[in-house]
């Protein structure tokens, strides 16, 4: 089943929330239906807890 999930872009955000990154741009936040977690996350790392959290 698809795990559907709300990806709001913040322009003002500092940093990627996901350990050792360091991205600075296109940062979102990304909150999963389902997941109290909402971290704020690059491209890469959005696709990486979308699946990891799908997975769960």
């Amino acid at each position: 089943m698809p795990t559907d999930a709300t990806i709001t872009p913040l322009p003002d955000a500092k940093e990627c929330g996901y350990p050792e990154c360091g991205a600075t741009a296109l940062l979102a936040r990304v909150e999963p239906d389902d997941v109290d977690e909402t971290p704020i996350l690059c491209p890469t790392h959005r696709v990486t807890f979308l699946r990891e959290v799908h997975e769960a």
